[in-house]
């Protein structure tokens, strides 16, 4: 299986990459940093990609196997785009080369709502700050990236992590359709459970939940560093 990653040169996509050169796949790393990718392997080809240029998105995704998105960009006032319309660069040249199995990432904010489980704090204070203030332009392109997703024809699945944090440790993870209760999700336990929708169609035309609860951050860290974040 030939696997292409867009943003492949994130802090997901990096682990992403790795994680499936150490399983035995062949992987195309799309970046628009060729130079500054860390990883080599005879397995991994690194590709210059703009996902805004129809062309270059269809020329990535030719030969391969299946398409796997985790485009990021920092939060911004601005406009943001990337999701939607890269995605659905994607989703065109996916059709065009006849390519089925699409996998991206969005986030449980993208559609938040309040659960008892979450607590007070986390429904009523740090997800309205990160859903309607820091993140709302970034969140409102996730949401039209997912509809274009659903509307596809392709086999999908949309992965919906908690809080993004680093950590070198996987763990027993939870996952669970459309929500699941957990403020964190670990970038290794991200990469890893997409990885293993590869071989699977339990969550095929799904949203996906995906938590970690084992070693997580404080919830102002995670604010501090969601602030800050850069492009994948």
């Amino acid at each position: 299986m030939k696997l292409v990653i867009f943003g492949a040169n994130g802090p997901t996509g990096r682990l992403l990459t790795r994680q499936a050169l150490d399983r035995g796949f062949q992987v195309r790393a799309l970046t628009r940093n060729v130079q500054t990718f860390p990883l080599k392997n005879v397995n991994l080809e690194v590709r210059y990609c703009d996902v805004f240029d129809p062309a270059e998105v269809e020329q990535s995704v030719a030969g391969g196997t299946a398409v796997i998105s985790t485009l990021g960009v920092p939060y911004s006032k601005q406009r943001i785009t990337v999701y939607s319309a890269g995605t659905q660069h994607i989703i065109n040249s996916m059709h065009e080369q006849g390519l089925e199995r699409l996998i991206c990432v969005s986030s449980e904010l993208t559609h938040y709502q309040t659960h008892p489980e979450m607590g007070f704090f986390n429904n009523h204070v740090v997800a309205p700050f990160l859903r309607n203030y820091l993140g709302k332009t970034l969140y409102d392109d996730m949401g039209r990236m997912e509809l274009a997703v659903s509307v596809s024809g392709l086999n999908w699945t949309i992965m919906r992590p908690a809080a993004l944090f680093d950590t070198d440790k996987m763990s027993l993870y939870q996952t669970a359709e459309q929500w699941i209760a957990g403020n964190f999700t670990s970038r290794v336990d991200l990469a890893a459970c997409m990885l293993n929708q590869l071989g699977t169609d339990a969550f095929s035309h799904k949203v996906l939940a995906v938590a970690t609860d084992e070693d997580v951050p404080s919830t102002w860290d995670v604010i501090r560093k969601e602030a800050f974040k850069k492009s994948q």
